[in-house]
């Protein structure tokens, strides 16, 4: 059994369970000050914590103002978590950096050329999709540069039981409480459904880390009926909010590869996406998902979805078991097991 302690604990595993892997040296996994628990990174980081416990690596997960020591240290996030380190003095030769999706972006811009010689000096770096790797890649020559997908747990994220064709249909977006998520687009794409002849319900969950925001869905959900805000959600009561969905929807401007997604295709539920590189690399147009650009085609998918009722259960069979194939939890913490004996070598 593994045990934790203190108020952002590190873990292990008994040494009788470890079978010759505890490795001499722990791990941090950093995230920005304001990620809340419930938040995807934070959610990634602590999945990835647990798996390398089970492995006997003690890890344990941090907040960036946190300082927290140890031999290794897992950023989240480039710009707004491995630079302050970098710039803090953490010993580079000791630095592992995970890119997300708003890191590529700003990578792409003048100040982020500029800033590239700083993160150069990180012992290695960790993306979530091939592009994203081809595109550090290409900025970056001659940096240490993995693709580890992330896992899901299909064993907590699983289908319900077999449910009537939905009336009306119910959407659901995740972790929607900042600009980038483009909550108030989709409210605007549910609007659309209705305006169609479609019957339609749409949960858009927080935490609501942006307050101006938030205070425009609440005045969107005063106007709209189908329009349902839950301000946070226990990570433990997730699996249950994806099992009577029946889409999960991200309209994003940029991901790296999205949780909600994940678990909700592990969940067998179809993901309607809007078409970024990040989105893509998870969900086939019309095998394991809807994938649209506009309005338009984002109306037409969902209205075959609503016409042809067996097309939802095949989508979201099909989702999962992409996911169980590609995205494997055991292969992440592996994959990372790995890369922390080279830094740490």
């Amino acid at each position: 059994m593994w045990s934790c302690w203190g108020p952002t604990p590190w873990c292990r595993m008994g040494r009788e369970l470890a079978s010759g892997l505890a490795a001499p040296w722990r791990v941090v996994l950093v995230v920005r000050d304001d990620t809340p628990v419930a938040g995807g990174n934070w959610q990634s980081a602590a999945r990835l914590a647990g798996a390398l416990c089970r492995r006997g690596i003690e890890a344990r997960v941090a907040r960036l103002s946190e300082r927290p020591a140890a031999d290794l240290v897992h950023a989240f996030h480039a710009w707004a978590t491995a630079e302050p380190l970098l710039n803090r003095g953490v010993d580079p030769a000791r630095l592992v950096v995970t890119w997300t999706g708003t890191d590529l972006t700003a990578l792409d811009s003048p100040l982020g050329q500029d800033r590239v010689a700083t993160l150069s000096r990180a012992a290695q770096h960790t993306v979530l999709t091939r592009a994203a790797r081809d595109q550090l890649a290409a900025a970056a020559p001659g940096w240490r540069v993995s693709h580890i997908p992330p896992g899901v747990d299909t064993g907590q994220f699983r289908p319900g039981p077999p449910a009537d064709a939905p009336s009306p249909l119910s959407l659901l977006l995740v972790g929607a409480g900042r600009p980038v998520k483009r909550p108030l687009w989709a409210v605007d794409l549910v609007s659309a459904l209705w305006a169609a002849g479609i019957e339609a319900r749409l949960t858009v969950t927080g935490p609501p880390r942006d307050l101006a925001l938030w205070a425009a869905l609440t005045t969107r959900a005063q106007i709209h009926p189908w329009l349902t805000l839950v301000e946070e959600v226990e990570p433990a009561a997730m699996p249950g909010w994806y099992r009577r969905a029946d889409v999960v929807l991200n309209v994003s401007e940029t991901e790296g590869l999205s949780n909600a997604l994940l678990e909700g295709m592990a969940s067998g539920v179809p993901p309607a996406v809007v078409d970024i590189p990040g989105n893509r690399a998870l969900v086939e147009a019309g095998h394991t998902g809807l994938v649209f650009s506009t309005q338009q085609e984002f109306v037409a998918g969902i209205t075959e979805l609503v016409r042809d009722p067996g097309l939802r259960g095949r989508l979201g069979a099909a989702a999962r078991t992409y996911v169980m194939a590609h995205h494997n939890v055991d292969r992440e913490a592996d994959a990372f097991s790995a890369v922390y004996r080279r830094v740490a070598s």
